[in-house]
């Protein structure tokens, strides 16, 4: 896989974890939630468009 790709990905996810993750979230686990939320969503949508990249629009 390219790694431009690849990178470009980690930029788009990670800060999502790290929040999550963040000493400030601690105790917030509506907010935790709803951010992972985000991130599989964000992760499904980037998915679809990969496969309509490669496959074609469906």
């Amino acid at each position: 896989m390219n790694n431009l790709y690849v990178k470009t990905l980690e930029r788009m996810y990670k800060p999502l974890i790290d929040i999550a993750n963040s000493d400030r979230l601690a105790n917030n686990a509506q907010a935790q939630f709803e951010i992972m939320q985000a991130y599989e969503l964000l992760d499904k949508a980037t998915t679809r468009l990969i496969i309509r990249g490669c496959y074609g629009s469906k």
